[in-house]
């Protein structure tokens, strides 16, 4: 009996540590949705600057 509490107790740490790295994941995936957000914005406000004159291709999407 003393065996399955102890394994229950490993289990319930083993899932804790899971959560936690699922938590770091998901911030990870944010930071880098907001930096490719960041990313196409710029070369939006690039290909603006530049304007139709250029001829740049990405004026024209």
């Amino acid at each position: 009996m003393a065996e399955a509490h102890v394994r229950a107790e490993e289990v319930k740490a083993r899932a804790e540590e899971v959560k936690a790295r699922a938590e770091e994941v998901k911030a990870q995936v944010k930071a880098r949705a907001e930096g490719r957000r960041a990313l196409s914005t710029d070369f939006r406000t690039c290909a603006i600057l530049l304007g139709p004159s250029t001829g740049h291709a990405l004026h024209r999407n």
